[in-house]
């Protein structure tokens, strides 16, 4: 005999998804619009190539989720266990991309990309900037860092 269900049950929502989507409308139109604007190009091949991407719908991938994303690297990359976060950002950005509907081959690759441009890439400007810095600092005297007093 089965017993019946002593779950909670849980309120009916006051507000449907297509009431919260009629209130956002004229901002995804907006973006649309900014989209299309922006697929102008003076070079043929590109606009044609942007206008044959942009009417084929492309792949919808939700904003919301493209940010989870981005903060929960942030966040990852903030592990004191490795350096930079490094192994830990690169398998949390992918797989949150792919859960945001980004396909996984293109989430491994915008992965990539992010972590080059944001990890990578400054680490040749660190290397000159730190000799100079220490050439800049061995060459001021005394006088050059004390604070006048009033």
């Amino acid at each position: 005999m089965a017993s019946p269900d002593t779950r909670p049950q849980l309120p009916e929502p006051s507000i449907s998804i297509e009431d919260i989507f009629a209130e956002i409308q004229a901002d995804l139109e907006t973006v649309e619009q900014i989209i299309r604007d922006k697929v102008d190009s003076k070079l043929e091949l590109v606009e044609s190539s942007s206008r044959y991407i942009y009417r084929g719908g492309g792949k919808r991938v939700r904003p919301a989720l493209v940010l989870l994303a981005y903060v929960s690297a942030s966040l990852l990359g903030m592990l004191p266990i490795p350096p930079g976060g490094l192994g830990f950002v690169e398998a949390g950005l992918t797989a949150t991309l792919a859960l945001a509907g980004v396909g996984a081959a293109d989430a491994l690759v915008a992965t990539l990309a992010y972590r080059l441009v944001s990890f990578w890439l400054p680490l040749p400007f660190g290397a000159v900037a730190v000799p100079l810095h220490r050439r800049r600092l061995r060459n001021l005297s005394p006088e050059d860092d004390a604070v006048p007093v009033r």
